[in-house]
């Protein structure tokens, strides 16, 4: 008699625990279930918040002194946090000073063979305006590669500025442009800072020769499109009198184009999509201008 009652005693006891474990588990389970949820919609909120930024926003609404991206001026690598637009490879006045004779501008060797210039921006050291997924040489190549492969195809003499990642001063590729008596430069960069869009700038009192091959070269990407259209220009951000060193210095028609900005969503997907389109645009430009006053 004494062991039954024992035996019903830890019954008891069994049941009671095992519906505390039930209890237990099951607060387990809904606060699981209800903490996935809440992660879930706060996923969906960043990045939907995220997304309507990139694509309806300027990139000035989330650049900060705090930013991953990073901006470089010029060949030197100096910082820059200020959310202003990037001037790649601008020019120092004792630079400027260099070619102060109008006379010696943008003339070209009409000797009947159409030999050019293609200047991928940046390289080496100098990674030009970059974030931690893409930097500005990288992609200034990727497009200077395909203008020579496509003017290749048309029987038209490229000449490289760089073919690799290698550094280059902006004296250097002057000089390059010059040895091979080029008769058409144009120099390939990426935007970053406050902004977005495509751009193309001249010498500031540029040749009528000059002066279409830069419209020219800009018309054409923009038919295959761009996030926007930020027009032809001369002479600097800072100083419309004033010029990019390699405008400046080179003794060719020339003209300095910028494939968007690297820190803007919306330019990175057109540059990614359309880079082939874009180098055909440059090089079919190149021909046309080339035709227009040579033939």
């Amino acid at each position: 008699m004494e062991k039954q009652k024992i035996t019903r005693a830890n019954s008891s006891s069994l049941r009671a625990k095992r519906r505390r474990k039930k209890r237990i588990l099951r607060r387990i389970v809904i606060v699981t279930y209800y903490s996935l949820w809440v992660l879930f919609f706060a996923l969906i909120i960043y990045f939907g918040s995220s997304f309507i930024r990139s694509h309806f926003f300027d990139s000035s609404d989330s650049i900060s002194a705090e930013s991953k991206i990073i901006m470089y001026k010029g060949n030197n690598n100096t910082l820059d946090t200020s959310p202003t637009t990037h001037k790649s490879d601008s020019s120092t006045k004792a630079k400027l000073e260099e070619n102060k004779d109008p006379a010696l501008k943008q003339k070209i060797t009409d000797d009947g063979k159409l030999i050019v210039c293609i200047d991928a921006g940046h390289g080496g050291n100098d990674k030009g305006c970059n974030t931690k997924k893409r930097n500005e040489k990288t992609d200034t190549l990727k497009v200077a590669l395909e203008v020579k492969k496509y003017l290749s195809q048309k029987d038209v003499k490229v000449i490289l500025t760089r073919s690799s990642d290698k550094y280059l001063s902006l004296e250097e590729r002057v000089k390059i442009a010059k040895k091979n008596k080029c008769d058409y430069f144009v120099s390939i960069h990426r935007n970053c800072g406050a902004g977005s869009g495509f751009e193309t700038w001249h010498y500031s009192t540029p040749t009528k020769e000059a002066e279409s091959l830069s419209q020219n070269v800009h018309n054409n990407i923009v038919k295959y499109g761009v996030s926007k259209d930020r027009g032809v220009k001369g002479g600097t951000q800072e100083d419309p009198t004033t010029d990019y060193y390699v405008l400046r210095n080179t003794t060719m028609p020339s003209c300095l184009v910028e494939l968007g900005f690297l820190n803007q969503y919306r330019d990175n997907l057109y540059f990614d999509e359309k880079y082939k389109d874009y180098a055909q645009a440059i090089g079919d430009a190149i021909l046309d201008t080339y035709k227009q006053y040579h033939k």
